[in-house]
Order: structure tokens, then C-alpha cells, then sequence
């Protein structure tokens, strides 16, 4: 049986699986940052805007705060895409993909 860091250096479509793992974990961090970011948003930033006089900061939170998680994740997956050695067909998938995010928000 194979050991750990040897499965980890094995290659499929001229990437290792280390890499791989750290693209996901890339995605899954930026997603994580995303989720902390809106929790903060839906309550700190809520409970500041509520004790202003205007409503003005609730409708700017309110138009922000998706956008920017979006945001958020569209980094992450941008850099994760840097650790994957990829042609220029991959290149041109993960460019794409994080303009087709960058323009939901």
C-alpha cells in the first residue's frame, strides 16, 4: 500500500492530487470567508444601521452585502485556479467562470 504523501503526488490530467486538494480547500476557505462575512453583515452591521436616523444604511447593506460574498467566493476560486497547472482551454473555463460571478453581482 502506497503511502499518503505518495497518493498525494499522483497525477491525473497533468495535476497532482496535491493540488487538487489545495484548489478545493481554496474554494471551500473563500466560500467559509463568504458565510462569516454575511453573518457579520446580517447582525453587526444591521444593529449599527438601526440606530441611525436614516434609512439610507439599511438599503446600502441590503444592496451590498450578497454582491460582496459573491465577490468573495469569485477571488477564491480565482486563486484556487492558480495552484492548478492548466492549458490554455483551462485558462479560458476559469477565466470565464469568475466573469460569469463577477457579473451576478
Amino acid at each position: 500500500m502506497e503511502s499518503f504523501s505518495e497518493m498525494l503526488q499522483a497525477t491525473y490530467f497533468d495535476n497532482t492530487l496535491w493540488q487538487y486538494v489545495l484548489f478545493l480547500g481554496t474554494v471551500v476557505a473563500s466560500i467559509i470567508v463568504g458565510r462569516i462575512f454575511y453573518y457579520i453583515c446580517k447582525t453587526q452591521l444591521r444593529k449599527l444601521a438601526a440606530k441611525s436616523k436614516t434609512k439610507l444604511d439599511d438599503y446600502l447593506i441590503d444592496i451590498i452585502e450578497e454582491p460582496l460574498v459573491l465577490l468573495i467566493v469569485s477571488v477564491g476560486v480565482w486563486v484556487g485556479a492558480m495552484f492548478l497547472t492548466l492549458n490554455a482551454a483551462g485558462v479560458k473555463f476559469f477565466d470565464n467562470v469568475v466573469l460569469v460571478l463577477l457579473a451576478m453581482t
